[in-house]
């Protein structure tokens, strides 16, 4: 049976408090909210009277080691709860979190908008009532694709939404009345907005 992990006190408390204690420096010149600074710097102030205790006492006492790691817990919860406040607060701004003395993850790549519309329509049914099917061919970034149907086969009034198929290229359009033509259109959305509809195709619903 292999060995049991233990917690090493004195390297890795230190390290916790140390960093602790800058973000609670750093943090409160620049949020908002104090109270959640206050409350990592009274854990950070208990941890670091607590973990002085248990050094002192662990060869006699498990009892003091297990505060510590109580008081270590409490610190991490609150330290947490700095970041969440900082990285709301923050709303993307990696200068701001930096300066709370927190690291950024990774600057993430914008995703360019979608300026073209889905390609090469195609439509056909399959002997449901009601129903025809719409095919296209994809737009580079698209995370769902959405479609619409109207009777006015000019394209400008009337506009019914079908609803969104995720990353797929293709949708079944129920709901038709059986003998009538529609016109049919589809677009992509990706990264918040969506891009432009495609040329209508149309089809005698089955």
């Amino acid at each position: 049976m292999p060995p049991q992990a233990k917690l090493d006190l004195s390297r890795s408390i230190p390290l916790q408090i140390e960093q602790a204690g800058k973000v609670v420096t750093m943090a409160n010149k620049v949020l908002t909210d104090k109270t959640v600074v206050t409350t990592l710097g009274t854990a950070n102030t208990s941890l670091t009277s607590l973990q002085a205790t248990a050094l002192e006492a662990r060869r006699v006492s498990t009892q003091a080691t297990e505060a510590v790691i109580a008081a270590a817990i409490l610190q991490r919860t609150a330290y947490g709860n700095v970041a969440n406040a900082v990285n709301t607060e923050a709303g993307g701004d990696a200068a701001f979190i930096m300066s709370c003395g927190f690291n950024v993850r990774a600057t993430p790549t914008p995703i360019p908008p979608i300026t073209e519309p889905p390609t090469q329509l195609k439509t056909s049914i399959n002997g449901v009532p009601g129903r025809v099917v719409l095919y296209w061919t994809g737009v580079l970034g698209a995370r769902v694709y959405e479609a619409q149907y109207t009777t006015d086969l000019s394209g400008a009034t009337g506009w019914t939404t079908v609803g969104s198929t995720p990353s797929k290229t293709r949708v079944n359009v129920d709901g038709l009345t059986s003998g009538t033509r529609y016109a049919i259109r589809v677009r992509a959305l990706g990264n918040g907005q969506p891009g432009p509809w495609s040329g209508p195709v149309q089809q005698m619903a089955a």
